[in-house]
């Protein structure tokens, strides 16, 4: 197993979001990918189903989490083994392979922690060691000089598996040149040698504003810089800690979080930022709350100790006054023991010793805190069918039924029985991930906020969890464009050979073993095609004696039949669904083209093409199927690019997806599209002129397609292929001045 560590020069420079987007892009070049953080510092925590020495699970950090999401693999806590929740007063809860060990004060946890800490990143290593690759992160910054002999998040953790390391500057705080050289040369001299690239992360202008600057920290530290990264505000991975935690959104629809000091587990809110008619508050204020539409009373780490605090600054009141005005009032795990009747803490566990204190009594519950701590995963179904996978942490033992006798509801079944309250305008849980990761439930809440400010439906239902996603897509596009992944893919010894058997397997049937398409060699495409093009024409040889007009079908007949007639097959299913244009539906044209029936438009579109491509080759030269082919893949290539993509993580789509996200390799596909086209060239002085005019009218071909369905799939592409290569071939025909048999 490969390694590469990202470090930064602070937090919030952009490490989890960077580390997420490789971990993606790995997955996509087929490759089997890890992310891992020796230890975090987080009160936004992820319960896994899985890792550690018993392979259980528990707590780990939600970055993790969303790293390994990305990279397709479940989270398990092997993937961030230490993690310290701060509870305040310099103390901070202690999870060691998922499991709460205790809380520690600073001094006791560097005296008695830190000396295992790289034994416990080693095992937890070792259980992950059967990926290809580990895309490590880094705590912080690795230049803390008087942390130096007790950090072991950053370069101690790249030694154990001999990582090299990319240092991540925020330009966006500006003094990144500064930053990245200090951070550099505050680094002992054998630590230096680690570090083999800088990013310029968050560039909010043009890049040419940064003039010289990059290459000057070159020759400064010898380290190369790899890319600046562009400041975009819908890349993310889930909110880490405080530093991310910023307002979101312009929206008609005030979301307004409770911010008390020990607010945990904000990423709770996080679907709500992709929803664009939302503004999403964090409330510290009784007037950050007034004009809220809906009042979120988060998970805390303290919950009596913030309880008090709200009460202190007047919060409780504003939150009851909402509440009479019958704005929804959502309330998830700490927040929900907060609006009961009684919290009871006989241990002193969330407050300044053994207590108790009234709640907002919005609900009458009462929740009891013991030493026992629940953590597990808890899928969530609501009334309406709306479900989420959502997980527990809390030490408190919340009394449901005492509500439910008052007339309220279970907000949720889960896997453990019925859970939680809705209660008139009241929707309490102790569950993490469910309320608005349930689409179902959060497009009901904000419905009844829209009817009550008469505010127009959204043209699009909210969809969370393909949201924040789609944000880990765009993350990976914005490092493929703007970073030298060549340089990257190098550090990590990779030798970027063409995956000629993922191609294969893609497009023919020849029998290769490839365990994953990788999209990323699309470049090979053309090719490949046009290989099969010259070897199938071997039926025009001389010696075979055959009328060329046989010949003709029974080459193309042979090419269709290696590529598992797939393009065929497209032109058949968008010739029915071209004949629904006139209904400008494109989920009606999409059913026609997945429906089994064969109507007219698909009896059309094969046997015009299937005439013209047959009856072209047998006027053409030898070499035309070849060409022709080749610069008919080249043509799918084309459309991938001005097409839409649907967005079904179907294999068109991921294939439309690639193809956008690597658009320099288009140069090296244009020049692999010549290779099978030069027989032709030698053969017909026209056929250059031939290919020039095909590259770049087949592109209107792809337009016009894309503009008649709304949509480009796999079906489309192959419509493409079928028609380019007629086309191609006709063109041919028509600069040659006539048939020019040879």
């Amino acid at each position: 197993m490969k390694a590469l560590m990202i470090q930064g020069t602070s937090s919030g420079a952009g490490k989890s979001t960077i580390v997420a987007a490789l971990c993606s892009l790995l997955r996509h070049e087929g490759y089997s990918v890890t992310p891992f953080k020796t230890q975090n510092m987080s009160l936004n925590s992820y319960v896994a189903r899985r890792g550690g020495p018993d392979d259980e699970g528990g707590e780990m950090a939600v970055a993790q989490a969303v790293q390994a999401i990305a990279a397709g693999e479940e989270p398990s806590v092997d993937m961030n083994p230490i993690l310290l929740k701060p509870r305040g007063n310099l103390t901070s809860s202690l999870i060691i392979y998922g499991k709460w060990v205790g809380d520690f004060s600073v001094n006791a946890y560097y005296e008695n922690v830190v000396s295992q800490g790289l034994l416990i990143a080693s095992h937890a290593m070792k259980r992950l060691s059967s990926h290809d690759f580990m895309i490590i992160e880094g705590a912080g910054s690795p230049a803390e000089i008087n942390l130096y002999d007790r950090d072991i998040a950053n370069m101690r953790t790249a030694e154990l598996v001999d990582a090299p390391v990319v240092i991540v500057g925020d330009i966006e705080r500006g003094g990144v040149f500064a930053s990245l050289y200090g951070t550099y040369f505050l680094l002992p001299e054998n630590w230096r040698r680690r570090v083999k690239g800088f990013i310029i992360n968050k560039m909010g202008g043009d890049p040419s504003l940064l003039g010289d600057g990059p290459s000057k920290i070159e020759k400064l530290t010898g380290v190369p810089v790899l890319g600046v990264i562009p400041y975009e505000s819908d890349v993310s991975s889930w909110s880490e800690d405080s530093l991310d935690v910023k307002n979101w959104g312009s929206g008609p629809i005030k979301v307004a979080v409770v911010r008390y000091p020990g607010a945990s587990i904000l990423t709770d809110v996080e679907p709500l930022r992709y929803v664009p008619d939302v503004s999403l508050v964090y409330a510290t204020t009784p007037e950050d709350l007034k004009s809220a539409d809906i009042v979120v009373m988060p998970g805390s780490k303290s919950t009596r100790s913030d309880l008090r605090w709200m009460r202190e600054k007047g919060i409780d009141e504003t939150i009851m006054q909402a509440h009479r005005e019958g704005k929804p009032i959502v309330a998830i795990c700490g927040g929900a023991q907060m609006i009961g009747s009684r919290l009871v803490d006989p241990l002193g566990l969330e407050g300044e010793g053994p207590g108790e204190d009234e709640g907002l009594s919005l609900l009458p519950h009462t929740t009891i805190f013991s030493n026992e701590k629940v953590v597990r995963r808890n899928a969530a179904t609501d009334d309406l069918g709306g479900r989420a996978d959502g997980f527990e942490i809390h030490k408190g033992r919340t009394s449901w039924e005492t509500d439910w006798k008052e007339g309220g509801k279970p907000l949720f079944k889960t896997d453990y029985g019925w859970e939680g309250c809705h209660m008139n305008n009241v929707y309490a849980t102790l569950i993490h991930h469910a309320v608005f990761y349930d689409d179902v439930l959060t497009n009901r809440l904000l419905e009844g906020v829209r009817q009550r400010k008469e505010l127009p439906e959204p043209k699009e239902k909210t969809d969370p969890l393909s949201s924040i996603l789609s944000s880990v897509a765009k993350a990976e596009e914005l490092l493929r464009k703007n970073v030298d992944v060549d340089k990257i893919m190098e550090m990590l010894e990779v030798r970027r050979l063409a995956n000629w058997k993922s191609a294969l397997a893609f497009l023919t049937i020849i029998p290769v073993k490839s365990e994953e398409l990788d999209f990323s060699s699309f470049y090979l495409y053309p090719l490949i095609e046009g290989g099969i093009g010259l070897a199938s024409a071997a039926f025009f040889l001389p010696w075979l004696g055959l009328p060329r007009l046989v010949a003709a079908a029974l080459s193309l007949a042979t090419a269709e039949l290696v590529e598992g007639f797939n393009h065929l097959d497209g032109l058949i299913d968008a010739g029915d669904a071209w004949m629904a244009r006139a209904t400008k539906d494109p989920k009606r044209m999409l059913e026609i083209m997945r429906d089994k029936f064969t109507g007219t438009g698909a009896l059309a579109f094969l046997t015009f093409t299937l005439i013209v491509t047959v009856t072209s080759l047998s006027y053409a030269p030898s070499g035309a199927l070849a060409m022709s082919s080749a610069l008919a893949s080249f043509g799918i290539l084309e459309a991938a690019l001005v097409g839409t993509p649907l967005n079904d993580s179907g294999l068109g789509d991921q294939f439309i997806k690639t193809v956008k996200s690597r658009r320099p390799m288009m140069w090296p596909a244009l020049l692999l599209t010549l290779v099978p086209s030069i027989p032709l060239f030698l053969q017909a002085h026209g056929g250059l002129i031939a290919f020039l005019v095909g590259v770049l009218i087949f592109p209107a071909v792809a337009a016009y397609f894309n503009r008649a369905f709304k949509f480009t799939n796999g079906d489309v592409l192959g419509a493409a292929y079928e028609i380019d290569r007629a086309l191609a071939l006709v063109i041919l025909l028509i600069t040659l001045r006539g048939p020019m048999i040879r």
